[in-house]
C-alpha cells in the first residue's frame, strides 16, 4: 500500500538541524520525510530519486550552496515546493533566494516553529486523493496566504 501525505526532503549540512526537523516532521500528521541531505551534491540526487512535494533547504553548504540546488531543482515540469531554512538575516539575500524560485524563506533562529506549522498546514490541504500542493509562490514573504 502507498503511503499519502506531503513528502518532504529535508537539506542542511548540519546533522542536528536535520535531526530536529525531522523529530518536528515526523511527529506532525500528513507529513513524511522521504530524504535527507547535507550538502548540494547529495540534495539534487536525493530529490531526483525521491520526488518530494516539499524540499527544506539550507542556503550555505559547504561546496555548492541552496542557490544551486534550487536552480537545479526548480527546472523540472513539477519542481516541488522550496522553503528556504537559513540562519542568515540580510533581507536582501531572502529577496534573492524568492526572486530565484524559491517559495517561501525562513530563518533558524526566529521561525523553527513557524516552518512547522507551514509544513502542517500544507498536510492539512492535501486532499485524499493527491499528495500535491497549490501554492502560491511567496515574493515578499512565508506569511503570505495559500490558496
Amino acid at each position: 500500500m502507498k503511503k499519502r501525505g506531503i513528502k518532504v526532503v529535508l537539506v542542511d549540512d548540519s546533522n542536528l538541524v536535520r535531526a530536529g526537523l525531522k523529530r518536528l516532521i515526523e511527529r506532525t500528521q500528513g507529513l513524511r520525510i522521504v530524504g535527507e541531505a547535507g550538502n548540494a551534491d547529495a540534495a539534487i540526487q536525493t530529490i531526483r530519486e525521491s520526488k518530494p512535494d516539499v524540499v527544506v533547504l539550507d542556503v550555505s553548504m559547504p561546496g555548492k550552496g541552496g542557490m544551486d540546488v534550487l536552480f537545479e531543482v526548480k527546472k523540472g515540469n513539477r519542481p516541488p515546493i522550496v522553503a528556504m531554512f537559513t540562519s542568515h538575516t540580510s533581507p536582501l539575500l531572502r529577496e534573492k533566494f524568492l526572486a530565484a524560485g524559491a517559495d517561501h524563506f525562513f530563518h533558524k533562529t526566529t521561525e523553527f516553529n513557524a516552518l512547522i506549522a507551514f509544513l502542517g498546514k500544507l498536510a492539512q490541504g492535501a486532499g485524499k486523493k493527491s499528495t500535491t500542493v497549490n501554492h502560491r509562490p511567496a515574493r515578499s514573504s512565508h506569511k503570505e496566504e495559500m490558496e
